[in-house]
């Protein structure tokens, strides 16, 4: 009774370290080691950091709170802006331009107050620089987060649902290969229960153990060895003892379908390629989907200029609608009632089109926000207006021209393009589905052999009768 109470304590012992969560933590360790080393097989060295949790945002994030949605300033709230040296060289105060530009700001700028200025207060108004336009009449979080576009590469690493998403499915292809790998090891196998019994005076305990082996052979055959012992004690007036043992082997081999290492191992085969594909797609996407966040956050800046453009032109053409006006009234010759009411129509077009700029900016930002960063359209961040002003000052200072060829340039694309040496490693694939096709219309063929030995009666449990064990073929 102790020995088998043991064995059981035994069993449940190392029936408890193969707990669900220390099988995923395994399974995660082969999948991270598959990973690195097809990226080593692919790049010659492997990205050590790779993981799919999911990353903190960065340092430079963690003040931006994002609670609530930025709203616009209510028409009373006074505008906070910091007048620059040189705007403030370009006011005379002895006009009380100074104070005039005061009053303006002391509510926010709306198409409806635009269009109550005067003339001497949208000539003050005009002297504004291009940023200090822009913080008058974008809506802007007084927390927000101003990201340069390094930073913002960063945040979308970190943040990007379609990049973690991408990164899911390289650790999925290579999880599917740790199953294949895993079918081609020793498969191991124990089994045991233990029973009591009571009928009337006799008591009894049983138990039985079961041990399994079987390999898979890459000639398309199958190796399998299965052990069983059986015990039983019985508690009456003679104490009786019972044990037993039976040990079977079999091993079957496809001579015809489905036999040869072509056939047997293609699952494996395919799934080592897939997870070197899944490497290749997954750096593919990271430079195109670097060039895709820079194209986006040069977007939203280049809606921002045309939106400041816009609100200048508007002031400008709102400032022409009254001197024409006031020179109508004057009875100057040069103008007539035609010309004010084209001036005016300018107007109309311009405040429509300021009205569409704004409304087109703050959609390219929260559509930034929502793609590429994963963001909520409440994120309070804005995007450096100076990576803007580098690009065009790159630009104007004239792009250099390429140093290759556009022979040589094909040619590299030919030996270096991912896409390309996974297009050409799919043709591989197909040619081998072809012959497996070919293969699955063959004729069926297997030969199977199999022997069994039992103990010797009653408690020797390891002396196998191997000289009177049965074999059979078929």
């Amino acid at each position: 009774m102790r020995r088998n109470i043991c064995l059981l304590a035994v069993l449940a012992i190392v029936a408890s370290g193969c707990t669900p969560t220390r099988y995923r933590e395994s399974a995660d360790e082969d999948t991270y080691q598959i990973i690195q080393q097809k990226q080593e097989e692919v790049f010659g060295e492997a990205e050590a950091d790779f993981t799919i949790k999911k990353q903190p945002l960065p340092e430079f994030m963690r003040g931006a709170d994002g609670e609530g949605e930025p709203q616009p300033r209510p028409a009373d709230a006074p505008v906070s802006l910091e007048l620059s040296e040189e705007t403030l060289s370009l006011l005379d105060e002895e006009k009380g331009e100074l104070a005039t530009l005061q009053k303006i700001l002391s509510s926010e700028i709306t198409d409806e107050r635009i269009a109550a200025l005067d003339d001497i207060e949208l000539t003050v108004l005009l002297k504004l620089s291009y940023n200090e336009l822009a913080e008058l009449i974008i809506p802007t979080p007084p927390n927000a987060v101003k990201l340069t576009l390094a930073q913002t590469l960063e945040l979308a690493v970190a943040s990007s649902r379609q990049f973690q998403q991408q990164k899911e499915r390289l650790f999925l292809s290579a999880l599917g290969l740790t199953l294949q790998r895993h079918l081609w090891r020793p498969q191991l196998g124990l089994t045991g229960s233990a029973t009591g019994k009571k009928e009337g005076e006799e008591k009894s305990i049983g138990a039985e153990g079961r041990f399994s082996l079987g390999q898979l052979l890459s000639s398309g055959g199958q190796l399998a060895l299965n052990l069983g012992t059986n015990f039983a004690e019985f508690f009456t007036g003679d104490r009786r003892r019972a044990i037993s043992s039976l040990l079977s082997f079999t091993f079957t081999q496809s001579l015809l379908r489905g036999g040869g290492r072509l056939v047997a191992t293609e699952n494996l085969t395919q799934g080592e390629r897939n997870a070197v594909y899944a490497v290749r797609d997954f750096t593919r996407f990271r430079r195109e989907f670097s060039v895709q966040v820079a194209q986006s956050y040069y977007q939203v800046l280049e809606n921002r200029d045309n939106l400041i453009n816009n609100f200048s032109n508007y002031i400008t053409l709102r400032k022409n609608v009254i001197r024409s006006n006031e020179m109508l009234i004057q009875e100057h010759a040069n103008v007539t009632s035609l010309d004010v009411d084209e001036a005016r129509q300018d107007e109309l077009e311009a405040s429509n089109a300021w009205i569409f700029a704004l409304q087109d900016y703050l959609d390219a930002l929260d559509a930034f926000k929502i793609t590429p960063l994963g963001l909520a359209t409440d994120a309070p961040i804005v995007l450096d207006e100076k990576e803007l002003q580098i690009l065009t000052e790159k630009a104007e200072a004239g792009l250099p021209p390429p140093r290759v060829s556009p022979e040589e340039a094909v040619s590299r694309a030919l030996a270096s393009r991912l896409d390309l040496l996974s297009a050409e490693d799919a043709l591989e694939d197909s040619e081998r589905a072809v012959a497996l096709a070919r293969d699955a219309l063959r004729a069926g063929l297997d030969i199977s052999i199999s022997s069994s030995a039992d103990t010797e009666p009653e408690t020797k449990a390891l002396k196998f009768r191997f000289n009177e064990s049965p074999y059979t073929a078929g």
